[in-house]
């Protein structure tokens, strides 16, 4: 019985251990999952946003907004959707963004992945193009508020307003980070690759 007392106690000695490094690791992710929610909604924004020259008026005319999504956490991430609001500010209405909303608004879009998202490793950073069309033959007006500019050469003044969902790998946690803004107030100048 000597035997099973020994083999006994030697299951539990390595049960033990095993049980300390499983907490240490629930515990050590669950920091980092912690730290990388306080910190992820600081380290989202705009790198690029392309318009291109409008030409006509039943042009199709595709919108690029390029995010950047840094991830100062020691955890990955997993970019599942941004979402956004594009509109096209008309400095000739001086009305409160809120009031005018409703008459410079272009359209919606967004990144949205059907699987697994896109990672953005430990301590990097990722790129997220998310484009919005425009069919001038199916929208012209919201085409014409799209083609709206000012100044010479001719600028563009868009307001972008982004949310984004993610979820911290190897964890069950997503979470959402909401009013991802872009205002610029010199203008960005039209593109033509």
């Amino acid at each position: 019985m000597i035997w099973f007392a020994k083999v006994a106690a030697a299951v539990l000695a390595v049960l033990t251990v095993l049980g300390g490094i499983l907490w240490v690791d629930v515990t050590g992710r669950y920091l980092a999952a912690s730290q990388a929610r306080t910190l992820v909604g600081e380290a989202v924004s705009y790198a690029d946003l392309r318009i291109p020259t409008i030409a006509s008026e039943d042009a199709r005319v595709t919108v690029g907004v390029l995010f950047h999504v840094a991830n100062p956490s020691p955890i990955a991430l997993e970019i599942r959707t941004i979402s956004y609001k594009f509109y096209m500010d008309n400095l000739l209405d001086t009305r409160a963004f809120v009031e005018k909303a409703d008459s410079i608004y272009v359209g919606s879009s967004g990144f949205f992945s059907d699987t697994e998202g896109q990672t953005v490793p430990a301590h990097g950073e990722g790129w997220i193009w998310a484009n919005l069309t425009v069919d001038g033959a199916l929208q012209p007006e919201t085409l014409s508020r799209l083609n709206r500019t000012f100044y010479d050469p001719p600028k563009y003044f868009p307001i972008i307003d982004a949310g984004m969902v993610y979820a911290i790998a190897g964890t069950s946690l997503v979470d959402r980070v909401l009013d991802i803004v872009f205002v610029t107030q010199s203008g960005v100048m039209p593109y033509d690759a």
